[in-house]
């Protein structure tokens, strides 16, 4: 589940009575109407100055709750923006009507005591919302209805269970009347549950009422990492309820040399397991024949689970392995991937109002639909893990959903990707050159030259504005400057920009490179198309030494200029080529 669609739903749960809401912010030493109870804060927000529909928004600390938390009425309970707070609990929630956690640490400190965190209390109907919360050390159930009470869906997002005697949710439909349900639905989603002792109950235990006809509560598990959960039978179990369906998790219990494996990741009185892993536990299993498709019995290849690191390597077998192919388990786990951008320039009879275009990937044979690049009008671009090597691009037929080689007009050949290269121009396929890849892409700047290349650790091989050359009105003939900080090692073209076409110097052959002498806060000059022809690029930089040159120039009015040429600094004067030290050149 998105964390949209989360939000929106624990939006529809408190919304009936959220309409006389009040913000109630607190700290780790608040007071309530200037009585000092220096900690419990939360007690005596909630015992006696919350009302119906409030939120209570905890600033950053720790919170010292020594005793059980009533919660009366429906509330919102969550962290500042940008907080942190942590409740450590020596008591429980004592939740008596429907309530919305948010970005809170949830931490049991007591020695003795019940270790719950949510018992749930009375038969009516209520809501359990968990976001991005964390849950460690308790003894006892994290949300429990051991007394049998009802409550109508628990729906948790985006949080973290680990370090607990017993499972994080229990809810028991034994003591129920016939066709009541526990709790008509659990979903949970983008989870991690780990290090957990499984006294009792499965991690995830959905329990009807044993009466064949009150199986209708629904079970959703989703993108969820289960790691080092033992003890009972069963990792995720559901009794009496065949709506359940449990999807892209990974579940795995580490177990010692000649140790065997006597749990299930699954044991489903009915509904589907899909695109789950599953290792060194037993099988997935559910009821319904037919209902577990597309799992894997593989080692997921944690980073360091051991130490708590349950980031999926960059050969994991979970990296697309999920049902929408995203990767496997909990999303805070996966490894980040790189990006690139890559540019499409259609000609001729692929481009028109109605056309559309995608990229091909011959690695992992996916389809990247593209979209007009931002500023252009004829450009296309697209965004691909920068992993991809072979791509093919491709005119699609009409505004069809699905990418595919039926829905395919054009294509061009297989074209291996560049690091320094982004851009493919359809050309005239008629004369036999009708795709090119190689080009960097420029975007449409103001007419004008640009300088680009390697400055320091940062390489800006497109055009940017803050490069932009200015004419430099005070020399003899075309000249354009700019001022910029050079190290040695610098690599330098130009890039001219006119009517959005662009022109590179050097054409050909190498950048221009700065050696130490030219190193510093220097101004560039550039002029275009000076005496010399292609072989000179048809244009030089100019960057002014940081000692006399050996080349007096201050009697005569002629032009000098400093260009590099192969790596190698060259001097031109009244048409003559020097080197550094003033030879001549021939």
């Amino acid at each position: 589940m998105s964390m949209k669609k989360f939000l929106s739903l624990a939006a529809a749960l408190f919304i009936a009575f959220a309409a006389n809401a009040t913000i109630r912010p607190i700290t780790p030493t608040h007071c309530f109407e200037g009585d000092r109870t220096d900690g419990y804060t939360l007690y005596v927000e909630l015992a006696r100055g919350a009302q119906a529909g409030d939120t209570i928004v905890l600033a950053d600390g720790e919170y010292a709750e020594g005793q059980s938390i009533p919660v009366n009425v429906p509330v919102v309970i969550m962290a500042a923006e940008g907080a942190h707070p942590v409740v450590k609990m020596s008591g429980y929630f004592q939740v008596h009507a429907s309530v919305k956690a948010e970005g809170i640490k949830f931490q049991f400190v007591g020695a003795t005591g019940n270790g719950y965190c949510f018992y749930l209390y009375e038969n009516t109907p209520k809501y359990l919302a968990i976001e991005g919360c964390e849950f460690q050390d308790f003894t006892q159930y994290c949300v429990s209805s051991w007394e049998a009470y009802h409550i109508d869906s628990c729906i948790v997002n985006n949080c973290y269970f680990h370090d607990l005697a017993k499972a994080p949710f229990y809810f028991a439909a034994s003591s129920l009347e016939n066709n009541v349900n526990a709790c008509d639905n659990l979903t949970v989603t983008n989870s991690t549950f780990a290090n957990i002792t499984l006294a009792d109950v499965a991690v995830l235990d959905l329990r009807n009422n044993n009466s064949s006809t009150a199986a209708t509560s629904k079970l959703r598990v989703d993108h969820c990492t289960f790691y080092n959960c033992k003890g009972y039978e069963r990792m995720i179990q559901s009794y009496k309820s065949p709506d359940v369906l449990v999807s892209n998790c990974i579940m795995m219990n580490p177990l010692a040399e000649g140790e065997e494996a006597t749990i299930y990741a699954t044991y489903l009185y009915g509904g589907d397991v899909k695109n789950c892993l599953w290792f060194q536990t037993k099988r997935v299993y559910t009821k319904k024949e037919g209902g577990a498709v597309d799992n894997l019995n593989v080692d997921p290849l944690f980073v360091d689970a051991a130490n708590a690191n349950y980031t999926l390597a960059a050969t994991s077998p979970a990296i697309g392995a999920g049902t929408d192919g995203s990767n496997l388990g909990d999303p805070r786990w996966w490894p980040a991937v790189a990006m690139r951008t890559l540019y499409l320039a259609p000609m001729q009879g692929w481009f028109n109002d109605q056309a559309r275009f995608a990229i091909y990937t011959i690695d992992d044979q996916k389809w990247y639909d593209m979209s007009l690049a931002t500023g252009e009008t004829a450009i296309y671009s697209v965004e691909i893990p920068e992993a991809i090597t072979q791509v093919i691009f491709c005119r699609m037929n009409g505004g069809a959903a699905e990418n595919n080689w039926t829905n395919k007009w054009n294509q061009t050949q297989d074209m291996t990707i560049e690091a320094d290269k982004n851009m493919c121009t359809i050309t005239d396929w008629n004369a036999g050159v009708w795709s090119v890849y190689g080009a960097p892409y420029v975007p449409q700047h103001e007419d004008g030259y640009y300088l680009v290349g390697k400055f320091g650790t940062n390489e800006i091989w497109s055009v940017s504005d803050d490069k932009k050359m200015a004419l430099n009105t005070e020399a003899e003939g075309v000249e354009y400057t700019i001022q910029i900080t050079l190290v040695e090692g610098d690599e330098l073209k130009v890039v001219k920009s006119e009517n959005d076409a662009v022109t590179w110097y050097p054409a050909t052959g190498g950048n221009y490179v700065i050696d130490a002498n030219h190193a510093g806060e220097k101004t560039v000059y550039f002029r275009p198309n000076a005496d010399g022809g292609e072989g000179w690029f048809s244009g030089y930089i100019y960057v002014p030494e940081n000692v006399a040159d050996g080349i007096d120039n201050t009697a005569v009015k002629a032009t000098v200029v400093k260009t590099i040429e192969n790596g190698q600094l060259i001097i031109i004067k009244n048409g003559v080529r020097y080197n550094a030290q003033g030879a001549e050149l021939r």
